[in-house]
């Protein structure tokens, strides 16, 4: 069983403080970490948002985001 409130609190101090992804000898997370294929959407979405410069990332970022990706897209619009 999967707990929601706690995947929703890692991706909100995920966006919040993206920069975690970088401190690796505290936190180590993957897609492996993540069983819904939605979740795994997301959390790909804010990762590659870091890479790619975000020092923090709103919820409409993460949504531009999968809106780039068509199965991303139809997962979240679902």
């Amino acid at each position: 069983m999967v707990d929601k409130n706690s995947i929703l609190q890692i991706f909100g101090s995920l966006m919040k403080h993206p920069q975690f992804l970088s401190e690796t000898d505290k936190y180590q997370l993957s897609l492996d970490d993540f069983y819904y294929k939605f979740d795994k959407y997301i959390f790909a979405a804010i990762e590659n948002l870091y890479r790619g410069g975000a020092n923090k990332i709103q919820p409409i970022d993460v949504e531009n985001y999968l809106e780039t990706n068509a199965a991303a897209a139809a997962a979240f619009n679902d």
